[in-house]
């Protein structure tokens, strides 16, 4: 009876551990580097623009003990209704933002303008949960575009037209010159 009960405890230590490491990677670089104990830390946040209710910064993060830095594209929203209200966060590390601009480019000029067969859906993902994407609609034969801020909220999806993509991939852009 000992031994089930030593096996088993064993059991729930390895699956909370193997859990613990998946949340560890569902953050991003500028989370973690945010979140160390023991030190200093400035969040110094530069205006990009904003397009459809969501404002692009630019988030410089300084450990100001050890004079590190790091960087990310942080995503910022008002969305939802009622209870459901609030202000809904993403973030594009800065060794992310070449594939979110390649992945929105691609979007554009290949999926957009095509009619696939079957329901489709095409997104990319960042560490932090950050989405941006785009499905084709049988019923309405139509793309539609979407930017989804955070990865388990679905009050943070921010639907966008193609011209509303082209400035979202434009602030990206503006946003680029400004990391470090």
């Amino acid at each position: 009876m000992k031994k089930h009960l030593i096996i088993a405890a064993l059991c729930v230590f390895t699956l909370s551990g193997v859990c613990a490491q998946e949340k560890k990677a569902d953050q991003s670089k500028a989370d973690l580097f945010s979140a160390k104990s023991g030190t200093l830390i400035e969040k110094e946040f530069l205006d990009v623009g904003k397009v459809k209710g969501v404002e692009v910064q630019v988030m410089v993060l300084k450990d100001l003990i050890n004079a590190a830095k790091t960087s990310a594209v942080r995503f910022s929203a008002v969305t939802g209704s009622g209870y459901s209200a609030g202000t809904k966060l993403g973030s594009v590390d800065a060794d992310e933002l070449d594939g979110l601009i390649k992945s929105i480019k691609l979007i554009q000029s290949s999926l957009l303008t095509s009619t696939p067969a079957n329901y489709t859906e095409v997104s990319f993902t960042s560490r932090g949960g950050f989405e941006a994407g785009c499905y084709y609609s049988q019923d309405k034969k139509k793309w539609s575009a979407y930017l989804k801020l955070s990865r388990f909220d679905s009050n943070s999806m921010v639907f966008m037209s193609p011209e509303e993509l082209v400035q979202v991939l434009t602030l990206l852009e503006q946003a680029k010159a400004k990391l470090v």
